[in-house]
C-alpha cells in the first residue's frame, strides 16, 4: 500500500512538473511573439532651396543617417547606418521629387525599447565645412523623417 501511494504521488508530481514546464514555454513563446515587432521608417531627402546662385556652385552636401535601438537602461545599439553619397547642392531633388528610403527595423521590443533616428548633413564649400545634426525619437507620429538639405 505504501509503495502504491508513493508511486501515485511520484506520478502526480511528475505530471504537474511537466505541465508547469509546458505552460511556462507557451507563456514565454507568447510574450516573445507579442513583444517583437518591426518598425517601418521612411526617410525623405530634398533640398530646401534652389541653390542656383553662383555662391553655391561649388557647394556640396553629404548625409549620414543612423538609427539606434535604445533599451530600458538607456543603452543604445546602432541597428542601421548609411552614408549617402556627396552631391552638389543643386543636384539634390526638390521636395516634390524627394529621394525616399524605406527602412524596416525588426526585433524591437515595443514595450521596453524605442528607436532614435540621428542624421548629420555635412556642407562643404571652398575648403570650409559646416555640420548640422538632428535627431528624434520614433513614435507613431514620427515614422516619416524629412531631411532637408
Amino acid at each position: 500500500m505504501k509503495k502504491r501511494n508513493l508511486l501515485i504521488t511520484s506520478l502526480l508530481l511528475a505530471a504537474i512538473f511537466f505541465a508547469v514546464i509546458l505552460l511556462k514555454k507557451e507563456i514565454v513563446k507568447k510574450n516573445t511573439s507579442e513583444q517583437n515587432t518591426t518598425e517601418n521608417i521612411s526617410l525623405t531627402m530634398y533640398k530646401s532651396a534652389e541653390y542656383t546662385q553662383p555662391v553655391y556652385s561649388d557647394g556640396s552636401a553629404q548625409v549620414h543617417v543612423t538609427i539606434e535601438k535604445v533599451n530600458p537602461a538607456g543603452e543604445d545599439t546602432v541597428v542601421w547606418d548609411k552614408i549617402f553619397d556627396s552631391k552638389y547642392l543643386s543636384q539634390y531633388s526638390s521636395a516634390d521629387k524627394a529621394v525616399k528610403e524605406d527602412v524596416a527595423i525588426s526585433g524591437l521590443h515595443k514595450k521596453s525599447e524605442y528607436l532614435v533616428v540621428r542624421y548629420e548633413v555635412n556642407y562643404i564649400s571652398k575648403g570650409g565645412q559646416l555640420q548640422r545634426e538632428n535627431g528624434l525619437v520614433v513614435n507613431n507620429s514620427s515614422k516619416n523623417i524629412d531631411i532637408s538639405i
